[in-house]
C-alpha cells in the first residue's frame, strides 16, 4: 500500500481495540495539556496573535474567540507545544498529536465532520506521522522539530478530512514538507525561549497546505514521503504486521518522551530496538499496526 492509498483507504476498524482506545485516551491527554497550557504566556501571546491577524470564524481552543483554520491550528498548537507533558513516539524524537490534531480538528470545525471520521483521522494521522518522523530523521543530518515532520502528518490528517483527491493530496503533502519549519530543535534546547518544538507552525502549515492544494496550488513530491521507502513504502505496504524496527508504543508522558542522540549520529539508523529507549512502564504497550 503506497502511502497516498493508506491516508485515503485507512480505517480504523481495522485497527486493534487497543490501539483505538489509546487514541482517545491521547486526544484527552491533549485536549488537558491545552487547558494546562493555556495559563502560559506563551498561549496568551500566540491567541491573541492569531485573532488579530488570523481572521475568521472557527471557535479557538480554551479562548472564546476566533480565527480562521491556519490561526486557530497555530493557536492550538503551540498552546499545547507551551506545556510539554503530551504523547510522544521515541523514534520520532519528538510528538506526532500536537502538530496533527490541531489541523484535524480546526478542519473538521470548518468542514462539520462527524466525531467518526474526526478519530479515524486521528489514527491514521498518528500512524502516518511516527513513519513520516522516522524518514526525516533517518535521512537528514540535523534534528529539527516535531512541527518539520509534522506538518506532512497534519496535512495527511487535513487531505482525508478534506476529502482531497490523491494527486491533491500529493501536492498537499509537498507543499507542507517544503513550507514546513525545519526549526533546529537543538538551538531551542541551547537557548531554551518560547519557540519551543515547532508544533504550532506546523499545524498551521498542514491547514494551509490542504488549501493550497484544494485550490490547485501545486508542490509535489514530498521527498521523505515519496523517496525514502525504506521507513514508508515497506511499512505501510504492511497493515497487519509491525517491522522488527518498528517501536510498538504511543505514550501519554508526563515530559519529553525523546531521547537525544549526540549531535554526530543524526544521520544514523534508527536503534532497532527503541523499545529500550522507553523508561515508564505506568502505561502498556500498543501496536502502531492495523
Amino acid at each position: 500500500m503506497t502511502p497516498l492509498k493508506f491516508i485515503h483507504a485507512f480505517d480504523m476498524h481495522a485497527a486493534p481495540p487497543d490501539l483505538r482506545a489509546r487514541i482517545k485516551l491521547n486526544l484527552l491527554d491533549l485536549i488537558g495539556i491545552a487547558a494546562a497550557g493555556r495559563q502560559t504566556r506563551l498561549a496568551q501571546i500566540i491567541n491573541d496573535h492569531a485573532t488579530e491577524n488570523f481572521g475568521g470564524t472557527l471557535p479557538m481552543l480554551f479562548d472564546g474567540r476566533h480565527a480562521s483554520a491556519q490561526g486557530a491550528a497555530l493557536a492550538a498548537g503551540m498552546t499545547i507545544d507551551s506545556l510539554d507533558g503530551h504523547d510522544g513516539f521515541n523514534p520520532a524524537k519528538g510528538h506526532i498529536g500536537c502538530p496533527m490534531m490541531p489541523a484535524a480538528l480546526m478542519l473538521s470545525h470548518e468542514a462539520n465532520i462527524s466525531g467518526h471520521d474526526f478519530l479515524n483521522s486521528l489514527i491514521m494521522g498518528y500512524k502516518f506521522g511516527a513513519r513520516a518522523a522516522m524518514a526525516q530523521h533517518g535521512t537528514v543530518p540535523d534534528y529539527h522539530t516535531s512541527g518539520s515532520w509534522g506538518a506532512t502528518a497534519a496535512t495527511a490528517a487535513g487531505a482525508r478530512l478534506a476529502k482531497l483527491t490523491p494527486d491533491q493530496t500529493r501536492h498537499a503533502l509537498g507543499i507542507a514538507e517544503y513550507h514546513g519549519p525545519r526549526s533546529q530543535m537543538m538551538r531551542c534546547i541551547d537557548h531554551p525561549t518560547m519557540l519551543k518544538d515547532g508544533a504550532g507552525w506546523g499545524a498551521m502549515t498542514g491547514v494551509a497546505a490542504v488549501k493550497l492544494a484544494l485550490s490547485g496550488f501545486t508542490g509535489a513530491p514530498a521527498l521523505t514521503i515519496e523517496q525514502a521507502p525504506e521507513y514508508t513504502g515497506r511499512i505501510l505496504a504492511r497493515t497487519g504486521t509491525c517491522a522488527s524496527n518498528i517501536s510498538n508504543s504511543i505514550r501519554c508522558a508526563a515530559g519529553p518522551s525523546h531521547r537525544l542522540r549526540p549531535r554526530s549520529s543524526f544521520a544514523k539508523p534508527i536503534t532497532s530496538n527503541p523499545r529500550r529507549l522507553i523508561k515508564s512502564k505506568s502505561l502498556p504497550s500498543i501496536s502502531l499496526c492495523a
